[in-house]
C-alpha cells in the first residue's frame, strides 16, 4: 500500500470519528430544549399553593340570582337584574326609599376565597311601584386581584324596616396550571418564529449569497471535494474564508475574496497541473495494485518507496509558498511532470524483470529522488534490447480511483458548549421571552379575555418582541410602565 492510500484510510477513519462526535453535539441543543420545556411544565402543571385546600365546587346559581361571568379576563363588568320584591315583605309607602347593601364579602364554597365587598359597587333604582333595577359593578383586579373561584354572596334590598336578600354569584376563572402551560406554549412559538425569521432575513439570506460566491470561486480554480489539489497558502485562505463567513465576519471575508479573485486564473491553471500530477500517482498505483503477475514482498515494498517520494516531492511543490514563487513551482512542476513518467517507466519494467540489474540501480536513484541518473539508467537498459522500448513506454490504463472527502481541519481546543453557543443562546432568548410574556402578557394582563383573540395576540407579542431584536430588559421596562399607567397591555414597537 502506498503512502497515499495510506493516508487515505486514516484520514476515512478520523472523518468518520469525528463525524459521529459532532452529530452528538448538534443533538446537545434539542436535548436543552426539550429538558427546559419539561422542567417549565411541570413547574406549571404543579398545584399552587393556593390550591392546596379544599377544592374548587361549582356552585348551582339559583334562578333568581345575578350572575356576573368574568371568564380569563380580569377587567371591571356591570350587571342590572330587576327585582320585584314581595309585597308581603317589603311595606308599599311611596315616601320610602329602597335601601341596598351588601351584608359581607362573598365567599367561595369550595376554597374559602373572598371577594371584597369594597370592589363592588350596588345600586338601585325604582322605575316603577314594587319593581326595582338593581346594577352591580365589580372589579376583580383592584385594589385587591381576586383569585378564581365561584363566589356566593347576598345583596339586601330593605325599606321601611321590611327587607329581602338577592343572591349574587361572582365567577372568575382560572389563570394557572394547564392554560398557562398552554399560553407558554403560545408564546414559545410566536417567539421562535420572529427568532427563525429574523436569523433567516439578518443571518441567512447574506451567508447564502456569499456562500454561492464561495462556491463559484471554489468551482473557478477547481476546488473539488476537499481541495487537497490547491497550493497549501491558497487552500488555507480558502479554510479561513469558509470560518470567517461561517462567523458572520464579511469585512474579512472580502478581504480574502479580493485576493483570491485576483489570481484566479493562475491559481487554476496551476491547480489543473497538481491535478495531472495526482491522478498520475493514483494511476500508477491503481496498476501495481491490478498486476496480473504476483509480486514479492520485497518488490512492492521498493515500489512503495517510490511511490512515496514522488508524491512527497509533489506535496514540496503544493507547500511553497504562493503566489510569491509561482513562476518557480510552474518550473518545479514541469520537472516533475517528466520526473513521473520517468518513474512510471521503471515501474512498470521492474515489476517484470524485478532481477533486472540495471533496473534495480535505477529503483534505488528513485527511491532518493534522483531522477536524472534514474532516467540515464534506464535509457542504458532500453538500449540493451532486453524488452521491446515499447513495452515499458507507458503504464496499462486503469479506472482513475474516485476521490476521498478530507474532512475539516479540526477546531483547536474549543468546548462544544462555545461550539453550540449560538444555538444555546437563541433557545435561552426564547426562554426568557416566553416567561417574561407569561409575566406581564397572561397572568399580570388584566384584559386578558381567553378567546381567540387574546390567544392569537399572545403569540404574536412573543414573535414581535423576539423579531424587534430589542433587549429583554428594555422590554421589561416599558411593558412594566405601561401596565403601572392603565389596564390597557402596553403595545411592544420595533426600534
Amino acid at each position: 500500500m502506498t503512502y497515499r492510500d495510506r493516508e487515505c484510510r486514516r484520514v476515512r477513519a478520523r472523518a468518520a470519528a469525528r463525524g459521529r462526535q459532532r452529530i452528538s453535539w448538534q443533538v446537545l441543543p434539542v436535548l436543552l430544549l426539550i429538558g427546559a420545556a419539561i422542567g417549565v411544565s411541570a413547574l406549571l402543571a404543579a398545584p399552587s399553593t393556593a390550591d392546596t385546600g379544599p377544592s374548587r365546587v361549582r356552585v348551582e346559581v339559583p334562578r333568581d340570582a345575578l350572575m356576573i361571568s368574568f371568564g380569563a379576563g380580569r377587567t371591571p363588568l356591570t350587571r342590572t337584574m330587576t327585582v320585584r320584591p314581595p309585597i308581603g315583605k317589603i311595606a308599599v309607602n311611596p315616601a320610602g326609599a329602597f335601601l341596598v347593601h351588601l351584608e359581607s364579602d362573598l365567599t367561595d364554597l369550595g376554597t374559602g376565597r373572598q371577594f371584597p365587598a369594597q370592589q363592588l359597587t350596588v345600586a338601585a333604582s325604582e322605575i316603577s311601584p314594587g319593581v326595582l333595577v338593581l346594577t352591580v359593578s365589580a372589579d376583580p383586579w383592584s385594589p385587591e386581584q381576586v383569585p378564581a373561584g365561584d363566589f356566593r354572596g347576598s345583596i339586601r334590598v330593605s325599606k321601611d324596616g321590611a327587607q329581602v336578600d338577592v343572591p349574587v354569584v361572582l365567577r372568575v376563572d382560572e389563570r394557572g396550571s394547564w392554560s398557562a402551560l398552554f399560553a407558554v406554549l403560545i408564546l414559545v412559538a410566536g417567539a421562535a418564529a420572529g427568532l427563525l425569521i429574523k436569523w433567516i432575513t439578518e443571518r441567512l439570506t447574506p451567508q447564502a449569497m456569499i456562500y454561492r460566491r464561495l462556491a463559484s470561486l471554489r468551482r473557478a480554480v477547481g476546488w473539488g471535494s476537499d481541495g487537497r489539489n490547491l497550493p497549501v497558502t491558497a487552500r488555507l485562505q480558502m479554510e479561513e474564508l469558509q470560518d470567517v463567513i461561517a462567523r458572520h465576519d464579511y469585512g474579512r471575508a472580502e478581504q480574502l475574496f479580493t485576493d483570491l479573485e485576483k489570481e484566479r486564473e493562475h491559481l487554476a491553471s496551476m491547480v489543473n497541473r497538481f491535478v495531472v500530477l495526482d491522478n498520475t500517482l493514483s494511476a500508477q498505483a491503481e496498476t501495481v495494485t491490478a498486476h496480473p503477475k504476483p509480486i514479492t514482498r520485497n518488490v512492492l515494498a521498493r515500489v512503495d518507496a517510490i511511490l512515496d517520494e514522488c508524491h512527497r516531492r509533489l506535496q514540496l511543490a503544493k507547500d511553497a509558498p504562493w503566489p510569491d514563487r509561482a513562476d518557480e513551482v510552474a518550473r518545479d512542476l514541469d520537472t516533475l511532470r517528466l520526473n513521473f513518467i520517468t518513474a512510471s517507466q521503471v515501474i512498470t519494467s521492474y515489476l517484470e524483470l524485478p532481477n533486472e540489474a540495471t533496473l534495480r540501480t535505477a529503483v534505488d536513484l528513485l527511491q532518493r529522488g534522483e531522477y536524472d541518473d534514474a532516467a540515464r539508467e534506464y535509457d542504458r537498459f532500453l538500449q540493451a534490447g532486453t524488452v521491446e522500448a515499447n513495452t515499458a513506454a507507458e503504464p496499462r490504463k486503469s479506472r482513475r480511483p474516485r476521490p476521498t472527502r478530507a474532512p475539516r481541519a479540526e477546531e483547536p481546543g474549543l468546548a462544544p458548549w462555545f461550539r453550540a453557543a449560538r444555538p444555546i443562546a437563541g433557545m435561552a432568548s426564547v426562554l426568557v421571552v416566553a416567561l417574561v410574556g407569561l409575566k406581564l402578557q397572561y397572568l399580570g394582563n388584566q384584559s386578558f379575555q381567553g378567546d381567540l383573540t387574546a390567544w392569537l395576540t399572545l403569540g404574536l407579542w412573543g414573535f414581535v418582541v423576539e423579531l424587534s431584536g430589542t433587549s429583554v430588559i428594555e422590554v421589561v421596562s416599558r411593558l412594566s410602565a405601561g401596565h403601572g399607567s392603565g389596564t390597557q397591555p402596553a403595545s411592544v414597537t420595533r426600534p
